[in-house]
């Protein structure tokens, strides 16, 4: 054991694990596991890392992660870390774990409850698009085309986050 496994440094995991699971990306076996290695590593876990063992849906990680992540945001020099909820949506779609509609209204509603860097019409426009759209044929795929290419960035900073989170 070591005297502080639980220093999260300059990480900001309290704000990647609300980012992965606000997105829906995360389950509560993925942050369970996370915040039990660490209390099992740690002769004195934090408190928030305890909470989080013990959160079992997305409201009470947010309860547990609250005053964490305000500590976390005061120390960002990216703003828009958050923004990664949007990325981790993307993921999903490409996981095949929804579909395409799905992603999109996903995106639009994430966008409009959360100040994102890509406004929620966006995401509402594709969508309407997509749902006049024939259900195969090129105009699905240029919409497709269209979402990634604005999510690219953001699916790259949802995908570091969780690299660190797996860790």
């Amino acid at each position: 054991m070591t005297a502080n496994a639980s220093d999260t440094g300059n990480t900001h995991y309290a704000l990647y694990w609300l980012a992965a699971a606000r997105s829906a990306f995360a389950k509560p076996a993925d942050w369970k596991a996370w915040a039990d290695k660490r209390i099992q590593e740690s002769d004195a876990p934090d408190t928030w890392i305890i909470e989080l063992s013990l959160a079992n849906d997305c409201e009470s990680l947010a309860a547990a992660l609250a005053s964490e992540a305000e500590k976390e945001r005061q120390g960002l020099r990216d703003p828009n870390v958050e923004d990664a909820v949007l990325g981790y949506v993307w993921l999903r779609y490409e996981r095949g774990q929804i579909s395409l509609e799905a992603c999109l209204g996903d995106l639009g509603r994430l966008s409009d409850n959360y100040e994102t860097v890509i406004e929620c019409e966006v995401f509402y426009a594709l969508l309407n698009r997509l749902e006049r759209a024939p259900t195969t044929g090129d105009e699905r795929v240029t919409i497709e085309v269209e979402a990634k290419a604005r999510l690219s960035a953001l699916r790259e900073e949802a995908s570091r986050q969780w690299h660190i989170l797996s860790a």
